[in-house]
């Protein structure tokens, strides 16, 4: 019963790393779009 109950804990860390993984790649795709608004933003004020 309780090598069960560990599956089930293993189970469910594994899911909350995979949404943690994903969460932080959608984060690194949205800040490297902001970085590269933000850099045409710059070099527009430098002309």
């Amino acid at each position: 019963m309780a090598s069960f109950c560990y599956l089930i804990l293993l189970i469910g860390l594994l899911i909350c790393f995979s949404f943690l993984g994903r969460i932080a790649k959608h984060i690194e795709i949205s800040l490297t779009i902001l970085s590269v608004i933000f850099s045409h933003r710059d070099s527009q004020f430098d002309l």
